[in-house]
């Protein structure tokens, strides 16, 4: 017998196990610990209480980690990992899940949910259709060894201690980044994070947010009136320098001669692509 309820009084070793066994048979290779699943919680504002789990005989065999944000002043639920043990799919555990979980989420007074999945996910893509959900933007995810490139004359980087200019920081930018690439992402894990700026003179040109340990980078934009001088590319080979890990770029929207197009121009390969999608409560 499935029962469904809250997550906020399961212990994290339980999530993460639960978790883990969703994902063992993912397209790409999803696996945290307790502490990295903790550090996930903090980094993606998740809500354990907003969050639900489905249980048989008392375990943990499927789950939905929610975060909880406002997002253009509109309170969000964001999917934050959907996981199905494989002995328990195909019984419509996402659909319970979320008959379980919409009506709470709008009595906790959230307005709206959202999520993303790998467009070839055609069970998942299927199961959020049902349940209500709308595709919002395609979007694509990079990785790979970028090429090595210099800055030009005139031009010098310089790490940023804070995110205090998010206005002129958002005029740079081609898309919206996704939930786990906002500044509060960022802000809520900053001593995780490394952010480094392109400067001419005193004037900021391009910069950069990405995950040392991880090389996962989290936001990149050039400034419109900088681009096509080969900042960008410098930009990108100085992170790879620091980075302990080859760099991947994680849901940049899909458009027409885009950053994709950028990306692919230094060297990383376009991997996977998935659809946002979004739910109003």
């Amino acid at each position: 017998m499935i029962s469904i309820r809250s997550l906020q009084d399961i212990a994290l070793p339980a999530i993460t196990e639960a978790f883990n066994h969703g994902f063992s048979d993912y397209f790409i290779d999803v696996s945290l610990t307790p502490e990295l699943l903790a550090f996930k919680i903090s980094a993606e504002d998740i809500d354990l209480d907003a969050s639900v789990g489905a249980f048989e005989d008392g375990k943990l065999v499927g789950l939905i980690l929610h975060g909880n944000r406002s997002e253009a002043g509109i309170r969000t639920a964001y999917n934050a990992g959907t996981a199905v043990r494989p002995t328990h799919r195909r019984q419509g555990l996402v659909r319970e899940m979320y008959a379980y979980a919409l009506p709470r989420l709008r009595a906790m007074g959230f307005h709206q949910s959202q999520l993303e999945v790998i467009d070839i996910n055609a069970p998942a893509l299927n199961a959020y259709l049902q349940v209500g959900f709308e595709k919002t933007r395609r979007l694509e995810v990079f990785s790979g060894q970028v090429k090595a490139g210099e800055l030009p004359p005139g031009f010098a980087f310089r790490e940023l201690g804070n995110l205090d200019n998010k206005a002129m920081l958002m005029g740079f930018w081609d898309y919206v980044p996704t939930w786990q690439h906002a500044f509060a992402t960022a802000e809520n894990t900053w001593e995780r994070q490394k952010a480094m700026g392109v400067f001419q003179d005193e004037r900021l040109c391009a910069y950069a947010i990405f995950t040392p340990f991880s090389g996962r980078v989290l936001q990149f934009a050039v400034a419109k009136d900088a681009r096509g001088k080969g900042i960008g590319k410098a930009l990108f080979s100085n992170l790879q320098a620091s980075s302990e890990a080859p760099l991947r770029v994680v849901n940049v929207e899909e458009l027409p001669d885009g950053p994709g197009e950028f990306l692919h121009h230094i060297g990383m390969r376009r991997f996977l692509a998935q659809w946002e999608m979004r739910l109003q409560l």
